[in-house]
């Protein structure tokens, strides 16, 4: 009886992929907001630099799709740049999805590693998707890019960032036999992918997007660094990325 009802492995991959989602993302934004760790140094500055570059490159009315848009902050800074922008999100937790409500015109929960809400493709083709510190979370991040790409116009544009592992405080952390600190918020399970610029970049390419500009975040101490020809591969702890569809 057991056997005869045995799922297949992709039925497998699909129950575990979606348990993940909903139970463990559920507890994690339950934890933020209990902790009250919504808003930190980083992503605001994060949210700053990716509004900065969306505007550049948004048309008049322009529409913008935010994967994994947390509790709409991306949303806040676009609006006060460009009221007549149609801001459209989703996030893979019903907690995220309730805190991001009131900021876009669109929200929907949906797993970018499963299928998108009807609602969310029907909008497409967009002229600039936003994947701000999401593809690190992803089990095939790029799967997952090239179904974002797809959801593009033909020369649109996508805005990435990802927390970079290889700055120059996870090196030593690593080097003295320690976990990285601040790779992470809440738990290690959140990130199976760890990123720097090159694989990033990689990434990028073989999901069809050519990278037009890459931006750091650095802990305000250390912003003099930034005149180093290499200060964004050891030392920004978040970078960002404007790529362009081929």
């Amino acid at each position: 009886m057991f056997l005869a009802n045995t799922p297949k492995a992709n039925s497998i991959k699909e129950v575990f992929l979606s348990w993940k989602a909903d139970e463990f993302y559920g507890d994690y934004w339950r934890k933020r907001v209990a902790l009250g760790h919504i808003l930190t140094e980083g992503t605001l500055a994060r949210m700053r630099i990716a509004s900065g570059l969306v505007d550049e490159v948004l048309p008049p009315k322009g529409k913008v799709l935010d994967i994994g848009c947390g509790e709409g902050v991306f949303a806040q800074f676009m609006k006060e740049k460009r009221k007549d922008a149609v801001l459209i999100g989703i996030d893979v937790a019903e907690e995220a999805v309730r805190l991001a409500d009131q900021h876009y015109h669109l929200v929907r929960k949906g797993d970018v590693e499963d299928s998108l809400p009807e609602e969310v493709k029907n909008h497409a083709p967009y002229d600039v998707v936003v994947c701000l510190e999401v593809l690190e979370h992803l089990f095939n991040p790029l799967n997952a890019l090239r179904r974002v790409v797809a959801l593009l116009k033909g020369g649109g544009y996508v805005v990435a960032s990802f927390p970079n592992f290889v700055h120059w405080r996870t090196r030593l952390r690593v080097l003295m036999g320690q976990l990285p600190y601040g790779y992470w918020l809440l738990d290690p399970a959140e990130h199976p992918q760890i990123f720097n610029l090159t694989r990033f970049k990689k990434l990028l390419k073989e999901a069809g997007l050519h990278i037009l500009r890459v931006k750091g975040i650095y802990s305000k101490r250390l912003r003099w660094v930034r005149i180093l020809p290499f200060c964004v591969t050891v030392f920004a702890y978040q970078i960002v990325t404007l790529a362009k569809k081929e």
